[in-house]
């Protein structure tokens, strides 16, 4: 007599969520920032091209083409392009990495303990937390405004609009806290897919 032996599929290895959560928050770190910063630079191009009337590109000049402004211009956006990489896309990145294990881990540990939304709320919060501790850690001052302060005005390294705190911290965090709870969801739908299978 010989026993019939389970030819089903093997079942997948269960869930690491903390990994998930680093591939997570590493992809979502990246792409919001990197969106972030090209559409940052979009808008402000269009703002002083059409409606300061002061921009890089001068169009009644067109005809006569000005290899000065284009090398300074040129030379200028992979300034930029290199700041904005170094100072706004790599730490994205990497505090994607870090909050998505510690998201992961999260709901490794509560996922069959509270309700699907409530555990997205905690992601949410959880995010809330870690940026009010990042804003009181490097002493980042809230002020709700895309006014310059005067002492900037003058300086001659002035970024305009790019050092106010709405710009560089205040959407940079409202995304941050977005981007935790999106996370939380992707991992219940995997924890869910996982079940189903």
């Amino acid at each position: 007599m010989t026993n019939k032996q389970d030819v089903s599929k093997p079942k997948k290895p269960p869930i690491n969520f903390v990994h998930e959560g680093m591939e997570l928050g590493s992809k979502a770190g990246f792409r919001l920032s990197l969106l972030y910063a090209i559409s940052g630079i979009f808008l402000t191009f269009l703002v002083e091209e059409f409606v300061n009337g002061v921009g890089f590109l001068d169009w009644q000049g067109i005809g006569t083409f000005d290899w000065y402004k284009f090398i300074s211009v040129a030379s200028m956006f992979f300034l930029v392009a290199f700041v904005i990489l170094f100072v706004a896309i790599g730490p994205a990145t990497i505090l994607g990495i870090l909050t998505g294990m510690l998201l992961g881990k999260f709901v490794e540990i509560f996922i069959e303990r509270i309700s699907k939304y409530f555990l997205v709320f905690s992601c949410v919060l959880l995010c809330i937390m870690i940026a009010i501790l990042i804003h009181l850690f490097f002493d980042i001052h809230m002020v709700f405004s895309f006014q310059q302060p005067s002492t900037t005005q003058s300086h001659y390294f002035s970024m305009g609009i790019y050092e106010t705190y709405p710009f560089y911290m205040g959407i940079p965090t409202i995304l941050y806290v977005l981007a935790g709870g999106w996370t939380g969801w992707q991992l219940y739908l995997k924890s869910l897919s996982q079940m189903d299978e």
